[in-house]
């Protein structure tokens, strides 16, 4: 296992655990006809403009050179998080490999990265009633801080609480 800088050729690989995690971990809370219309070829575009535009880190997790989890995080977007905090945009893993540790060495390499920035915080948003993500984040010294948002993905209008790791 190791982690590493996720690079452009790595989008296709990185689109499949996307997806492979939402349709397993949201399926109790999202309809399956919305799970079952993500698109590994609009997935993978998407995550290619990630790559080109630049401001977003994404790290991936390897075991035997096949990615099976990423983490890409950047500045908050939180209009009151501190100047220089660190938002998780987004960690997943195939649920094969769940409860293995990988999540927590993607984790840790975030944690890091804030902190070589001088970062006072890290936040991540986790969906309402994600109880595995939120028990998780509380593993990893988050708490949740009760702010909540709703936002629009897929069409479809989710409801997310904010967890915080003071550094």
């Amino acid at each position: 296992m190791r982690v590493s800088q996720a690079t452009t050729d790595d989008a296709g690989a990185i689109a499949s655990v996307h997806i492979a995690s939402w349709r397993e971990a949201y399926r109790d809370l999202i309809d399956a006809a919305v799970l079952d219309s993500m698109n590994l070829e609009e997935r993978t575009a998407r995550w290619k403009r990630t790559f080109e535009h630049g401001r977003t880190s994404v790290l991936v997790v390897r075991v035997e050179d096949s990615v099976v989890g990423f983490v890409a995080f950047g500045p908050s977007r939180d209009a009151d998080a501190p100047s220089g905090s660190t938002e998780v945009y987004a960690l997943y893993l195939l649920p094969n490999v769940w409860s293995q540790g990988y999540g927590a060495q993607l984790w840790d390499a975030v944690v890091h990265a804030a902190r070589e920035q001088a970062g006072a915080m890290i936040t991540v948003w986790v969906l309402v009633g994600n109880e595995r993500a939120s028990r998780f984040y509380e593993r990893m010294g988050c708490k949740a801080d009760g702010a909540e948002k709703q936002e629009e993905t897929l069409g479809v209008v989710l409801r997310e609480n904010r967890y915080l790791l003071a550094l």
